[in-house]
């Protein structure tokens, strides 16, 4: 991969960026998700995002089930953006332009 990252964790950064988890408040719980994770990746999505938080692309919230948000959404754009997703980056509009 271009970036360094797998399927797998494009996939969370995806869902994560679909969902606006982009802040301590707006944090996403993967178990909603776990049972189609498991199931197209053979792989625990907690396992996964463990690793995007060690890369810098997530940061995890301690509750009673671990949530995880978007800490660095330049990176995480980029990324998704390199590998056929779309992702704005920054607070682009589509169809907007503002002349100065």
């Amino acid at each position: 991969m271009t970036c360094g990252l797998g399927v797998d964790e494009l996939f969370i950064l995806n869902v994560l960026y679909g969902d606006r988890c982009l802040r301590k408040n707006r944090s996403y719980n993967l178990g909603q998700i776990g049972c189609n994770f498991r199931a197209k990746f053979r792989k625990n999505p907690e396992d996964t995002a463990r690793e995007l938080v060690g890369k810098g692309y997530l940061t995890p919230v301690p509750k009673r089930d671990t949530k995880y948000f978007i800490s660095d959404i330049a990176m995480a754009c980029f990324a998704l953006n390199q590998h056929g997703y779309s992702a704005t980056p920054g607070r682009i509009l589509p169809g907007r332009v503002h002349k100065l």
